[in-house]
């Protein structure tokens, strides 16, 4: 699926520019503007999105992007009998149907403030790392399921769940093995060789292997008189997780 995305910044209301996306790249591009980033690379094109007084997503019919021209004072010419003037988003929408309310319900940066108001704006799994996986094209292993746990794993952290966050990064540690050509992780961590970086890579699979026993004590352990709660620097494994998703990347690229 792809759309073609309008924007202007600034206090005027004709669009500046329109380039088009694909669905994943439009769902990273809705995640930023939610958020309120400044700016987002698109198909290695900086995009600004700070202050967007416009902010319009049409469908594309076509089977690729449709990028019309950038024309001056929002006009363009249709050559035909008389010359027919028309503007860019008139001619958007003969390309197809405009669909911005089915995405953008708030402005620019509404929801990460709200996020930041309540002191949770946090991710363990960067958006950009989950995006990456969910591009991968494989008939070998589906990946649905270590998507989802990634997002859960980034909602419980977010909302400082920490018995939560400890038990869906060894889920995800018990789930990825049959990757790498082994059953388990500890395989994985003491076998698996990483092409230009076995040394450091089997280093850090070890550490994360070390935190299945932190994880562990979360799922296993029985009621006491007395109990503490995990903190978020007891369940930090973020550094050395992200490298485990960047080898998976990295494989199926």
């Amino acid at each position: 699926m792809y759309y073609n995305i309008a924007i202007k910044g600034g206090f005027l209301a004709e669009i500046q520019f329109v380039f088009g996306v694909t669905d994943i790249e439009l769902k990273k591009l809705i995640q930023a503007y939610d958020s309120g980033k400044d700016s987002i690379m698109i198909s290695g094109k900086k995009i600004t999105l700070i202050d967007c007084s416009l902010f319009k997503i049409f469908t594309v019919k076509k089977h690729e992007s449709f990028t019309p021209p950038v024309y001056k004072n929002d006009i363009a010419r249709i050559m035909g009998a008389y010359g027919k003037y028309r503007s860019k988003e008139e001619t958007l929408r003969d390309e197809g149907e405009e669909v911005t309310s089915e995405f953008i319900l708030g402005d620019w940066g509404e929801k990460g403030q709200t996020l930041q108001v309540k002191g949770i704006l946090k991710e363990f799994i960067h958006a950009s790392r989950i995006v990456e996986l969910e591009n991968i094209k494989t008939e070998k292993f589906d990946f649905t399921k270590l998507i989802q746990l990634c997002n859960e794993l980034n909602s419980s952290f977010s909302s400082n769940n920490y018995f939560a966050t400890g038990a869906l990064a060894r889920a995800i540690l018990d789930h990825i093995p049959p990757v790498f050509g082994f059953d388990t992780f500890i395989e994985v961590a003491n076998n698996y060789n990483s092409p230009g970086s076995t040394r450091s890579f089997s280093k850090i699979m070890k550490q994360l292997n070390e935190f299945r026993n932190i994880s562990d004590k979360y799922l296993h352990s029985i009621i006491t008189k007395r109990e503490t709660l995990p903190n978020e620097r007891q369940v930090d494994c973020k550094r050395d997780l992200d490298v485990l998703l960047e080898e998976i990347v990295r494989i199926f690229k």
